[in-house]
């Protein structure tokens, strides 16, 4: 076992359409996708073949993406079936980029657009909704291989979890460091505690009965309140073309040393540095708006470390980012222990498994595909500023179809009215940092490509402050 294939005791069970994934067409729209996405790199030639083989490896464990949504009345997903017409060239195709009239154009700025315009367009519904497109740089053998996939049929960790199932390591790399790994049946039994007696059980069973419900209350409230709030900044209206760019110019190694030195964790100082990108966004762009404090919407994954199977278990958490003008942030190492601390609470929090119960509960009605929730559910996706999701990926280089991948970025979905969506994916020492932007609510074509620089330069300025106290 590799230590990112599914374990060899894992069997594919059709868990059919679950209600949380119904959710996920009902609140897509033109100008929206619920699609998650993700681009290998390559230094070295892959042929079409192999790209393809790979796929109907994955058809084969995963035989969902070999089947489409059966709809009812009204645009309502009612089950999965079979597609009698699935082809393999419908999903997978190749193309190759013109040369670019500047020599000095990098590869992945060529891409930037291309993918923009891939991750823009809708699925055909009448297939099944996935597809792979293997780009080529003109002139050489460097490509590239964009994935994605439709939200319903799983949440991000799955659809990475597939697709991580379909590499192995690269040669002389140790299988032992993966970051996704099933445990064997073995080992799941070995964890597993001596069962309590029954009045124990009973007396547990009826105090996390109450700590539901009082937290039920409690998260409703707060979700309440966020559904009357009134985004300031990025109201522009929204449209289905997009821009895209992404940065890798950060290693982990270098995070670790950051976040070591200030007692914090990874995460948190990825998340500093992205306020602080934002927050320079926001002085450049809309300056009159003096944003104290930022929404972010972050998916928050419920899934146990061998759960392998397709579906959506994800919630979602709300995180407010200090700005620069914050009272609370008057220097780096400050907006760092903000973060921190708001971070800390978030974990404590039973909002996301509150919010995942809610959700998974309420779309499970005919009231979910009814246009007064489905705009309400709309209304409250579009609130946040951003969505941002962290994954860790593997540590490993991997290779895919006979090929290393040199690169590995994902992509989120950009949902509701949200102007930005941006996502952080940590693979074989890299940290890629990718930033989505709707083309009408924050114009600009380089602006993804300004929050990037400036995320990385907020991260250098930590590195500094390091290096300083160090010396």
């Amino acid at each position: 076992m590799t230590g990112i294939e599914a374990p060899a005791d894992y069997k594919y069970v059709d868990c059919g359409l679950s209600g949380l994934d119904s959710l996920f067409v009902h609140i897509e729209t033109p100008e929206h996708l619920m699609t998650i996405a993700g681009l290998y790199g390559f230094k070295q030639r892959v042929s079409i073949e192999a790209i393809q083989q790979q796929f109907e490896l994955m058809v084969e464990r995963f035989p969902r993406f070999a089947d489409r949504l059966d709809f009812k009345a009204r645009g309502i997903p009612s089950k999965w079936v079979p597609d009698e017409n699935f082809s393999m060239s419908n999903h997978v195709r190749e193309t190759t980029l013109k040369a670019p009239r500047d020599p000095n154009t990098t590869f992945d700025e060529q891409l930037f657009q291309v993918v923009a315009d891939l991750q823009s367009t809708p699925f055909n519904f009448d297939h099944p909704l996935w597809e792979a497109v293997l780009i080529r740089a003109s002139g050489s053998d460097q490509c590239a291989l964009y994935i994605k996939i439709h939200h319903i049929i799983a949440d991000g960790q799955g659809c990475i979890r597939t697709l991580l199932s379909l590499c192995k390591p690269a040669p002389g790399q140790s299988s032992t460091v993966a970051q996704y790994g099933g445990r064997s049946a073995q080992q799941r039994q070995s964890g597993r505690a001596a069962r309590p007696n029954l009045l124990v059980r009973l007396w547990s069973a009826f105090l996390s009965l109450l700590w539901m419900i009082v937290s039920f209350f409690i998260v409703m409230r707060k979700l309440n309140a966020i559904s009357w709030y009134r985004r300031r900044g990025l109201r522009g209206r929204d449209t289905a073309h997009k821009h895209l760019a992404w940065t890798r110019e950060i290693r982990v190694d270098e995070v670790k040393a950051v976040k070591d030195h200030f007692g914090v964790t990874l995460n948190d100082v990825l998340m500093a540095c992205l306020a602080g990108a934002l927050s320079d966004y926001f002085a450049k762009h809309e300056p009159d708006l003096r944003l104290e404090e930022m929404l972010a919407a972050i998916p928050v994954s419920m899934r146990r470390l061998d759960d392998w199977s397709l579906g959506n278990k994800v919630s979602v958490a709300c995180l407010w980012l200090p700005s620069d003008l914050s009272p609370r942030v008057g220097d780096p190492v400050q907006r760092l222990r903000e973060v921190h601390r708001r971070m800390n609470e978030l974990k404590r929090s039973v909002e996301p498994p509150i919010s995942y119960g809610w959700l998974s509960f309420a779309g499970k009605f005919p009231w979910a595909s009814s246009p007064w929730f489905v705009k309400r559910l709309r209304s409250c996706v579009h609130k946040p500023h951003t969505v941002f999701t962290n994954v860790p990926g593997p540590m490993i280089q991997l290779e895919f179809a006979g090929a290393p991948m040199t690169s590995y970025v994902a992509f989120a979905p950009q949902s509701g009215g949200c102007g930005l969506g941006m996502a952080i994916l940590t693979y074989h020492g890299q940290v890629a940092l990718s930033v989505l932007s709707d083309r009408a609510v924050v114009p600009g074509v380089n602006v993804p490509k300004e929050i990037t620089a400036s995320f990385v330069e907020r991260f250098r300025e930590y590195q500094n402050l390091v290096e300083k106290k160090s010396k």
